[in-house]
């Protein structure tokens, strides 16, 4: 047979060509299974002899994931190349291209376990990626960037029983190709999960171990910690003898640590504290270790499977300090007394919660005995930590919390306190919190009681202008007066006036806030006169009078205990005023104006009707009138405080109060605005003006008053539709509000729950003097020109002039009153404002807002009468005017006005004046044509009002 085949061999070339390719296939399987590669494809002989498939024959066995080389034992080491491997894979979360060639590995592990692949002696770039799952759905665990200079190693987390694959690749082309040498080992540590603890033994501390986390398999979470998922660690354990405080430290490592502490057991830990990670900085966790209670302590990476290497683990414990509880708290026998602390080894056994002190605080203590009644200052500076300052009555087994102070690092802690003689007390300088804790300094003094800190030892002072210096800071407490508010310790002044007068006192150069309190009596029976507080290091002063020969008790205090200080004490006489009293007041001349001030005058006259009350400081201005009736005005200006303006007549033996008007305030600009008060003076009277404070003593300042005076012919206002400029209604958002101050827009009361948008004035003029008629009823007086309409209780509105004694007019509440009194006056300014309904309440009064040009509430012609009233004829004659002023509000705002009447009623009042003044026969056919329009316009309102479209009371 062989000699057949080999003459067949030597003339068949096809023959001789099979043979061949038998041969070579033969050869290269025996190589291939002497480098330990199987084969990827599936090939068989004929597919190779007779070409079928021939794209599919490879030269590298283990090209595809499913032909992996199983790595079994480790550690794993072979040479191989991936120079004829197929390039049919990619995987971008790898770094695995398309193009690039790969041969594949895997391992099965039976333990949970860290492996580490490597790559080295590539002669390419390389790179090395690792995946789990099955080979058609194979998820990356890591890859590398490929390198053909460096050692590509992969370092990952395997779990028993699980298949993982390894691929060694090119880095971006099919050309990446050639040797390589893998290597694959398993590590392991001993001590990476917390039932395999290392065991430090205390007697042993201070312990310190090199170490690694290399091996160590992630398995625990702790995220009140810092401890992530898949960080690997290793455990230690320590259960100290008796309390204490360790000191944990990692240093010299050489990835992110974390290093955290946990009490419990392994299957239930309590995180206690971790610290953030870093690789630069030394990892510390204080402990406060309670005795024989198990610790686990735990040196991972910060926040990935990546983070590890090596490190130095120390543990150390702090001796404790001598004062660290109430019982052996440093005794403090000398004043002044200094010390230097530090509570870093101090160990939490003492709480509070008055003193805000928490449980796990750390402090030191010291105790004070006092021997006598002092003052007994605390202080705590140069502190390195959050430190709270806190004093304790009572004994060790039963504190009570008796001052504290907040937390700070940066400000000194100071406890100032009155200490009873034969009391003990207990200091503690303690932190915030557990990790609040360091050096500190202590200085406690007692400071000397000074000899007038009691109303009986009050110091003499000398007459003014006097002055004293004092410092309250060692004052005992023991005055608690509620009127001066008064409760802390301060010192005691007295003065005894030569003279009655108005004197100033004041502080200066305080360094505390100080209470200056004014105190009239004996020290039994001690009456506030005035007290007040100024800011820190300002000069506030008190005016207050004081009678010749009654002492009076000057009293320097703080609102709370620690505001005492060094302070400058003086005292004034302020020059009284020639005008402070009515037998000295200042004659006025027509046209003349004074600049004054009530500051210096002396209280001494009071007047119920005229609203002045006793302590009351005033000056006094007079006036004889001339021969004839003249108009007074005087006004008001330049002040800022609450004053009134009072008018006397008579002598000053037997004043009578003739008016008073108090100062307006503008609560817009928040000012006081000027203001006057004008009287016809009757011929050859006297009159007197006191200008003074409205509620009290204190009401008090400068001021500006300007006297007039003129002969005029008193003028009604023009057809008599108006009220005077003092005449008072109630607006919406502002109050009460003086007639002459009202505006377009306001909204005015025009009943009980009601009120109305003025759109126009009827009038609006300052500069008249008018005359009014006055009603005045029980509770109210309202000023009204004569044809201006009112509201009586039968539901009419009639002229002013045609109300009687005895008549009900209607107020603003809907209840009526009787007029008990009707008079007539002349007074400035002429107002008329109109409001939708043509109703507006003034002085408390239900009144019309129009005026009638017959002596009667209806309309007659002649001798008869049409039924038809003049409010009904005015409210429709005015209904185009209002829905002007709801379409173009702002061109009503800017009416102008024709000898002070707005230009929208000026014609139309001239018209009606000489209507009703012609023969009945032109009067009843203008007005049979009017009425016709006025019935129109009625029923267009009427029509509009129902549909919505335009509203009344816009």
């Amino acid at each position: 047979i062989i000699t057949t085949l080999l003459k067949l061999y030597g003339t068949n070339k096809m023959l001789r060509r099979r043979l061949t390719a038998i041969i070579a296939f033969a050869a290269k399987i025996l190589i291939y299974h002497a480098l330990g590669v199987v084969a990827v494809e599936n090939v068989t002989l004929k597919a190779f002899l007779f070409n079928e498939n021939k794209s599919r024959i490879t030269k590298v066995m283990n090209d595809q994931c499913n032909s992996a080389v199983q790595v079994l034992p480790r550690p794993f080491i072979i040479s191989a190349s991936n120079k004829d491997a197929l390039s049919d894979f990619s995987n971008s979360a790898c770094n695995v291209e398309k193009e690039t060639r790969g041969v594949w590995y895997q391992i099965t592990p039976s333990d949970n376990l860290v492996i580490m692949v490597t790559v080295s002696l590539q002669e390419f770039d390389a790179v090395l990626s690792v995946y789990s799952g099955s080979c058609g759905s194979l998820s990356c665990i890591s890859g590398t960037t490929g390198s053909a200079t460096s050692n590509e190693i992969v370092t990952f987390a395997a779990k028993a029983d699980r298949t993982y694959y390894m691929l060694v690749s090119g880095e971006n082309t099919i050309d990446d190709f050639g040797d390589f040498q893998l290597a694959i080992e398993d590590l392991s540590s001993s001590n990476d999960a917390c039932d395999k603890a290392q065991t430090v033994v205390p007697t042993s501390l201070p312990f310190s171990t090199s170490s690694n986390n290399i091996g160590a398999f992630p398995q625990f979470v702790s995220s009140s910690c810092n401890v992530e998922r898949n960080t690997r660690g290793v455990w230690y354990l320590i259960t100290p003898p008796s309390n204490s405080i360790l000191v944990l430290t990692v240093s010299q490592q050489k990835f992110d640590a974390v290093l955290s502490v946990y009490s419990g057991t392994c299957g239930d830990l309590t995180c206690i504290d971790g610290s953030q990670g870093s690789r630069f900085a030394q990892q510390v966790v204080t402990l406060e270790a309670r005795a024989e209670t198990t610790y686990s302590v735990l040196v991972s990476g910060d926040n990935s499977f990546n983070e590890a290497g090596l490190f130095q683990l120390d543990i150390g414990s702090l001796e404790a300090p001598v004062n660290e509880e109430c019982n052996a708290a440093t005794n403090i026998d000398t004043s002044p007394f200094s010390t230097n602390g530090n509570s870093s080894a101090a160990f939490p056994s003492f709480s509070n919660v008055d003193c805000n002190i928490l449980e796990r605080s750390r402090g030191l203590w010291y105790t004070y005995f006092a021997v006598k009644d002092e003052i007994v200052e605390a202080l705590v500076y140069d502190q390195e930590f959050e430190t709270i300052l806190s004093v304790f009555t009572g004994t060790c087994e039963e504190l009570t919390c008796f001052q504290s102070t907040s937390s700070s690092n940066s400000v000194d802690r100071t406890l100032s306190w009155t200490a009873l003689g034969g009391t003990r007390y207990y200091i503690l300088i303690t932190g915030n919190e557990f990790n609040d804790q360091g050096s500190f300094r202590l200085k406690l003094t007692t400071i000397e009681r000074p000899s007038n800190d009691a109303c009986d030892d009050a110091a003499s002072i000398s007459d003014p202008p006097s002055f004293a210096f004092g410092n309250s800071d060692g004052a005992l407490p023991g005055f608690t007066n509620a009127a001066c508010e008064v409760s802390n310790r301060g010192l005691w002044y007295e003065y005894n006036p030569q003279k009655s007068s108005i004197y100033r006192a004041f502080i200066s150069n305080n360094d505390f806030p100080g209470r200056l309190s004014i105190l009239s009596g004996s020290c039994d029976d001690l009456k506030c006169q005035v007290s007040r507080i100024p800011p820190r290091f300002s000069v506030a002063s008190i005016t207050f009078p004081a009678l010749i020969g009654s002492p009076i008790k000057l009293l320097v205090s703080g609102d709370e205990f620690t505001d005492s200080g060094i302070f400058l004490l003086n005292l004034e006489s302020l020059q009284r005023p020639l005008n402070d009293e009515c037998t000295g007041a200042k004659v006025l001349e027509l046209s003349s104006s004074t600049l004054d001030t009530t500051t210096p005058a002396f209280p001494g006259f009071s007047s119920t009707s005229c609203g002045i009350g006793s302590s009351s400081r005033s000056l006094w201005y007079s006036f004889n009138s001339s021969p004839e009736k003249t108009t007074m005005v005087v006004t008001i200006s330049n002040y800022d405080w609450a004053l009134d303006l009072s008018l006397f007549s008579g002598s000053c033996d037997d004043l009578t109060c003739e008016k008073v008007v108090s100062a307006t305030f503008d609560t817009d600009s928040n000012t006081f605005t000027p203001f006057d008060i004008t009287w016809m003076a009757d011929e050859g009277k006297d009159y007197y003006l006191a200008v003074s404070g409205v509620d009290s003593f204190y009401d008090n300042g400068p001021f500006k008053l300007e006297f007039n005076g003129e002969t005029p012919t008193p003028a009604p206002a023009p057809s008599g539709f108006c009220f005077p400029m003092k005449a008072t209604v109630e607006v919406l958002g502002k109050g009460v509000t003086l007639m002459k101050n009202l505006e377009i827009g306001d909204k005015v009361k025009v009943s009980d729950e009601n009120f109305e948008t003025i759109y126009s004035f009827g009038h609006k003029e300052e500069n008249i003097i008018a005359e009014y008629i006055v009603l005045t009823t029980q509770s109210t007086q309202l000023e009204i020109s004569m044809n201006h309409m009112v509201f009586l209780a039968d539901g009419r509105a009639i002229p002013s002039s045609l109300v009687k004694i005895g008549n009900e007019i209607v107020l603003s509440s809907n209840k009526s009153e009787v007029v008990t009194t009707i008079g007539k006056t002349h007074l400035p300014g002429a107002f008329a404002p109109f409001t939708p309904s043509g109703i507006i309440i003034v002085n408390g009064v239900k009144v019309s807002t129009y005026v009638a040009f017959q002596e009667s509430s209806n309309i007659n012609i002649g001798v008869i009468s049409t039924g038809v009233s003049f409010q009904w004829v005015a409210n429709t004659f005015e209904y185009p005017h209002r829905v002007w002023c709801a379409w173009q509000f702002s061109t009503c705002q800017r009416e102008k006005y024709v000898n002070g009447i707005s230009t929208w009623v000026y014609y139309s009042n001239q018209f009606a004046a000489w209507l009703f003044s012609q023969h009945w026969t032109i009067t009843f056919v203008i007005w049979s044509i009017l009425m016709v329009y006025f019935l129109l316009i009625s029923a267009l309102q009427v029509s509009l009002t129902v549909q919505g479209l335009i509203t009344i009371a816009f």
